[in-house]
């Protein structure tokens, strides 16, 4: 013995303690201890609400079949008293701030038990500092340590000092960080040391001097400068059996200042009664694992071959994961003998101990090395249940969904939260609730590989008193887009699956919107399924607000002169065009160009849907004695009526129609960057009156243009119509002698390709293409209530010549999706001109070379646009207008094309 361990077992031998007198035990089985707490007393503690400050106060009292339950911190303990074997004294833990001492207890120990018997230490947490011991224990038998945890500190003190006791078992504790031994047993005998991880230290693991009947069995020890295990003096019947130990041979001087040492050492003395087997020892760094009698070996294989010890011992890789935890395919698993002297059925965190079916047996069972148990692993863990509402007398179903990593079945212990509870194998049962409340049901799945899962479902049960009546109601949330609400009724069970199919072909789906392909009126039906099994279904009808385009004509609808009834100022006329000669009943908005003659004053007229309030917007502005046109793409009424309102003196008016939009139609519209087709001032050729020029415009049904003429010879129109076709009787520019005027056309395109325009005077003519009309268009027309949008007459002032201003335009466009917008329909007029002029309407950086108005001094000019839009993916873009003179502005939107 060294002369420090003497002095030391001298010094714990000799203890002459003097307890000082003790006050009555108190009446409880549970004494409590907890310093952090509002109040607490030595002397009349120990209940929940009045306990200990320190654990030693408790100890002097404890009487056999008593608890010492320490909440809080607690101080340092000196534990004398003792049990009876079927009354033992209980120290344990509690909570998260549970255990004896703490980081600053001074230069004393935190717990001794000396003379005690028939006492359990369990769950606690011991630090220490200053260089002394966490535990000391002498001359004591029957004393269990279990589940503890010991913490070491830099200052070089040890774990536990153990002398002279007798059947101490010390099962699945953790210990960690000591400069010295993590265990120092001198002289104890019929002990356990089992299950138990001994961290990184500067000294020892296991150091037993003289120990008699000893079973040091299934420990993992991990990062020990010193040896692991290390047994000197005769000891008789002392075993060493199913450990995994795995050291820091390699380490720097910085850790073991000592150096590396064996990983199992036993002296002369002690070899021929000891016994070693089943370890894994990991020989890491070049120093030979073990000493055996002295004398050094470099593996099992020639410890064996000249001891007879470690037969089965392992020298490899344990495969350590987190927490030196086992893991896939270690040599550990399934490799332990089974009956060895104190091996446990459970590891260190209480698991009991499985075969793992993917590895073959060991000579002698199937329990692990070391202090860990490897365990199947979870690969699918779910728990559902049937219904999460359902009615008195409702069967719910509980199912796990559960496998493993071994593929071993599971059994669920499910409690039904109503009293009632049974035990499934596979996991699934039906139940029925007699009365209305919320239930949590409480599932525990678990199967023979070591897995347990706690899973926690709730249903509602409510009265037997209502059915499953869906409804359905649609939304228009954007052009062809669609939003459906769907009820249930006053259902008892909850809803499980809600498809809706939308009536476009593309079969039921789960959820609640849908963008259609193209216009149309579709019928949407809604399919819902309960919990209980119960089914019904719910139809509406929905009509798109996007529109396609049909080609018409050009025919005029209407022509005051021909019947001889002028509009009166304030008067307006009622314009047929849904049901009018092939146009559907359904129509949604109308092409049409509108032309004012014979004007007794100034004024304007405003086309809008009949049925709805007459918008604050205009579309043709006239003075006394004039002839102007302009077009207009104008709602129509559901009862298939546009109204012309007229404002300012007594007029003519005339309404040529060239499309019209329905959900039926075929063609979408494709905008285009403005461009120039034809300027016959650039070839010297003008349109002479009377005859017909043709542009070839390609494979499309129609075409959207800005065409001006000016320099006519004398006053006259113009008509644009169908490549191959009669002239119509209709116009779309009127114009004097000398005048440049621009109007908007929207032309249906001939068979050929072509369009056609017919003047009866000479005159130069300019076309700009703005957008097509087609099959394969890329946005359908949605019309709104016209809207005015910019008023530079009331709010920020004209556009001054030669600069551009821009404008957002969407303002009170519903539903208008700004990532969809291709182009806007809308009105601009200009007037309190200064100058002559014309207006570019664009979106973009700079003004294409183009024009969409033009005009002369004083005079006041509108027309129509469609204008491209260039859209970002949250936000229109704002449209721009240049002015080449200063002009106030005036802009009405009646309608956007939309992806």
């Amino acid at each position: 013995m060294s002369r420090r361990l003497t002095a030391v077992v001298a010094a714990v031998v000799g203890l002459g303690l003097t307890i000082p007198a003790t006050a009555a035990a108190a009446p409880s089985n549970i004494l409590y201890v907890d310093a952090t707490g509002v109040s607490c007393s030595d002397t009349d503690g120990g209940s929940a609400a009045l306990p200990f400050c320190t654990a030693w106060a408790a100890a002097r009292v404890v009487n056999p079949g008593q608890t010492i339950r320490i909440t809080g911190h607690a101080g340092e303990m000196q534990l004398e008293r003792s049990g009876t074997p079927d009354a033992p004294i209980i120290v344990e833990g509690a909570g998260d701030d549970d255990g004896l001492g703490g980081p600053t207890l001074g230069d004393n120990t935190p717990l001794f038990v000396v003379g005690s018997h028939d006492v359990v230490l369990r769950n606690l947490h011991i630090p220490v500092s200053n260089g002394r011991w966490a535990v000391i224990g002498s001359n004591t038998s029957r004393v269990t340590f279990d589940h503890n945890t010991f913490e070491g500190d830099a200052a070089g003190g040890g774990g536990l000092f153990l002398v002279h006791n007798d059947q101490l078992t010390f099962t699945r504790n953790a210990i960690d960080d000591y400069r010295r031994e993590h265990i120092l047993s001198h002289g104890d005998k019929n002990g356990v040391f089992a299950g138990n991880v001994f961290g990184g230290s500067g000294g020892m693991g296991f150091s037993l001097e003289l120990g008699t009947d000893i079973a040091v069995t299934g420990n993992t020890f991990v990062g020990q400068c010193g040896q692991a295990v290390n047994i000197t003096g005769a000891s008789p019947g002392v075993h060493v059996e199913n450990n995994l130990i795995s050291q820091l041979h390699g380490s720097t001087t910085a850790q073991c200042p000592a150096g590396p040492a064996a990983a199992v050492k036993v002296d002369a003395a002690a070899a021929p009664g000891v016994t070693a087997d089943y370890n894994l020892v990991h020989p890491d760094g070049g120093i030979d694992p073990y000493v055996w009698a002295d004398k050094n070996y470099a593996d099992a294989a020639t410890l064996t071959a000249a001891t007879g010890q470690g037969a089965h011992d392992l020298n490899s890789d344990p495969q350590l994961g987190n927490g030196n935890t086992l893991t896939e395919g270690s040599p550990a698993i399934d490799s332990a003998d089974a009956a060895a002297p104190g091996e446990l059925d459970t590891d260190i965190n209480g698991s009991h101990r499985v075969d793992d079916p993917t590895i073959a047996n060991g000579s002698n069972g199937f329990h692990d090395r070391g202090a860990y148990e490897f365990l199947d692993s979870v690969t699918a863990d779910d728990v559902t249940v049937s219904a999460t509402q359902a009615p008195v007398g409702g069967n719910v179903t509980v199912s796990g969904n559960l496998t493993s990593a071994w593929n071993l079945p599971f059994t669920c212990d499910i409690d039904f939260g109503d009293g009632q509870s049974t035990t499934a194998s596979p996991c699934q049962a039906t139940h029925s609730y007699a009365t209305p409340g919320t239930y949590s049901i409480r599932t525990k799945a678990h199967n023979s590989g070591g897995i347990s899962k706690n899973h926690t479902n709730t249903v509602r049960v409510v009265p037997d008193n209502g059915s499953l009546t869906p409804s359905i109601a649609a939304t228009s949330t954007g052009a062809l887009t669609v939003e459906t609400a769907i009820g249930t009724g006053n259902d008892p069970w909850n809803i499980t699956s809600t498809t809706v199919d939308f009536g476009d072909g593309t079969g039921a789906v789960s959820q609640n919107s849908h963008t259609y392909a193209k216009p149309g009126t579709y019928t949407i039906t809604a399919t819902v399924t309960d919990a209980g099994g119960d089914k019904g279904t719910a139809a509406t009808t929905f009509t798109t607000e996007g529109t396609n385009f049909t080609p018409y004509g050009p025919v005029r609808l209407l022509d005051s002169r021909a019947v001889g009834t002028r509009i009166p100022a304030g008067g307006g006329v009622r314009l047929k065009v849904g049901g009018n000669g092939t146009i559907p009943a359904d129509v949604k908005a109308v092409a049409l160009n509108l032309t004012v003659a014979n004007a007794n004053g100034s004024g304007h007229v405003t086309a809008y849907a009949e049925g709805t309030p007459q918008p604050d917007t205009s579309n043709v502005n006239y003075v006394a004695g004039q002839t102007v046109p302009n077009m207009t793409i104008t709602p129509v009424g559901a009862n298939g009526y546009v109204d012309l309102h007229n404002v300012g003196g007594d007029i003519d008016l005339i309404a040529d129609v060239t499309g019209y939009f329905t959900v039926g139609g075929a063609n979408s519209y494709s905008p285009v960057t403005p461009r120039r087709l034809l300027d016959t001032r650039a070839t010297g050729n003008p349109l002479l009156g009377g005859h017909t020029l043709s542009l070839d415009v390609g494979d499309v049904s129609a075409v959207s243009l800005n065409v001006t003429v000016t320099n006519p010879a004398a006053a006259g129109f113009v008509t644009a119509f169908p490549s191959g076709g009669a002239i119509p009787a209709a116009s779309n520019l009127n114009f004097t002698a000398g005048q440049t005027v621009a109007n908007a056309v929207i032309v249906p395109v001939g068979a050929d390709g072509k369009i056609s325009f017919y003047a009866n005077a000479n005159t130069d003519l300019i076309v700009d293409l703005s957008g097509r009309f087609s099959t394969h268009g890329t946005a359908v027309y949605v019309p709104v209530t016209p809207v005015r949008q910019v008023d530079t007459r009331t709010s920020g002032g004209p556009i001054p010549g030669h600069s551009t201003k821009s404008y957002d335009l969407t303002k009170g466009i519903a539903r208008l999706a700004p990532a969809a917008c291709k182009a806007i329909v809308l009105n601009a007029t200009v007037t309190n001109t200064t100058g002559d002029g014309y207006l570019t309407v664009f979106s973009g950086s700079t003004p294409p070379n183009t024009s969409n108005l033009n005009w002369t001094a004083g005079r006041t000019v509108p027309n129509l646009v469609l204008a491209q839009v260039q859209s970002g993916p949250n936000a229109v873009a704002p449209e721009s207008f240049y002015a080449s003179a200063t002009t106030d502005l005036v802009v009405d939107v009646s309608g956007y094309f939309s992806a």
